[in-house]
């Protein structure tokens, strides 16, 4: 069966998945608030955003970040809390976030909006360090074109 603008029924159905997709994912946004968490377990120190991004290593492998006041190294994390409820996921850098999305193209998968659903973590870590998924996307070109 065939619509008058040639899209089959197959076509028209995965059309329509994908709309229905993009306006959940609009709403889960639009409400969602991404916070980053960072209690050292050392001394307890509670690390500010800007602490957390200075503790982390220019190493694509480590995702820890330094406590500025004893420096112990440990994983930050990013509290999503969302109306689907809350959840936690390991705060990346760029540089690891893009390399494991590197990472994720070179097998093939697509990088699109069932991204949450496959790969949380670094969903949320887009949006963080982004705001939107194609101010990500121009990033992510700029640093591919610079290996």
């Amino acid at each position: 069966m065939s619509f008058e603008f040639g899209f089959s029924l197959s076509q028209h159905h995965r059309l329509e998945q994908r709309l229905s997709l993009k306006q959940t994912l609009r709403l889960r946004l639009e409400h969602a608030v991404i916070t980053p968490r960072a209690i050292c377990s050392v001394c307890r120190y509670a690390l500010t955003e800007s602490d957390i991004k200075i503790g982390w290593l220019d190493d694509r492998f480590d995702i820890t970040t330094e406590c500025p006041t004893c420096h112990a190294r440990f994983i930050a994390e990013l509290d999503i809390d969302e109306p689907n409820g809350n959840a936690l996921v390991h705060f990346l850098c760029p540089q690891q976030l893009f390399h494991r999305v590197n990472q994720i193209l070179k097998g093939r998968q697509r990088v699109g909006i069932g991204f949450l659903q496959t790969h949380p973590e670094l969903f949320w870590n887009w949006i963080r360090h982004f705001g939107t998924y194609d101010l990500g996307r121009k990033a992510f070109v700029e640093w591919r074109a610079s290996l």
